[in-house]
């Protein structure tokens, strides 16, 4: 049987290319409008899933079958964490009150505890527990409090490329990223291994992905600073 190509795959491609200021209710409404069956592709078991954390968004479209995603359970989330932390998923001997220590103020966002376990991954037990008093000061168990400490903890140069990806390569090819920025970055294999490995972006092989979540952050900031923005991209302005 070959492959099918899901219609979400479609749709959310199609969304990230509207302007921020488009509705995702205004979105659903015109693919509703377009694809009135489920069987798009001329195969009845064929299905549409959709996610958000707006049920309105879901019921305004006639959209009906609905599961609520329930929060994580602290098993749960300490094994995504450890995943990340770790590479496995259960804490290393030594390693277990600490780990659970940071799952809780991590918080049950899976995002949150992906990003918090790679930031953590390599580290002695001592730079552990360096760490967590001004863990416990900056999480709130939110997570832009979670994604906004691990950014404040990237040097400066892995802070601009983030910057530079999420303004304007976010999705490109990994070629194409490469020599846009060539000439601005040095060692641009090592930033962007520095990046992945902090989960700031994901590298398929061919491509680079910044999570929505991450892409705000990077917006967040070069709000509050127009003189950090991309050079390149002030030339654009």
């Amino acid at each position: 049987m070959e492959p099918l190509l899901g219609i979400c795959s479609i749709a959310g491609s199609a969304y990230n290319k509207l302007p921020d200021s488009s509705q995702l209710s205004d979105f659903m409404e015109k693919v509703k409008a377009k694809f009135t069956r489920l069987c798009w592709f001329g195969r009845p078991w064929s299905r549409t899933i959709s996610t958000t954390q707006d049920q309105q968004v879901l019921t305004a479209v006639g959209i009906n079958d609905i599961y609520k995603v329930n929060i994580l359970r602290h098993e749960e989330s300490l094994q995504i964490f450890c995943k990340y932390a770790f590479g496995q998923n259960s804490p290393i001997e030594g390693f277990e009150v600490l780990a659970g220590e940071v799952t809780k103020l991590a918080g049950a966002l899976p995002l949150a505890l992906r990003v918090l376990g790679s930031y953590f991954r390599g580290m002695a037990m001592h730079e552990w527990e360096e760490l967590l008093p001004m863990l416990r000061t900056r999480l709130d168990d939110s997570i832009e409090s979670t994604l906004k400490f691990s950014y404040d903890t990237l040097d400066d140069e892995d802070k601009d490329l983030f910057l530079h990806i999420e303004s304007l390569l976010n999705h490109n090819e990994i070629k194409r990223v490469k020599e846009t920025l060539a000439n601005k970055f040095s060692d641009m294999n090592h930033r962007l291994h520095v990046l992945a490995e902090k989960s700031f972006i994901s590298m398929d092989a061919e491509h680079i992905h910044m999570h929505t979540l991450l892409k705000q952050v990077a917006k967040e900031e070069l709000a509050k600073n127009i003189f950090r923005k991309p050079q390149f991209l002030l030339s654009k302005l």
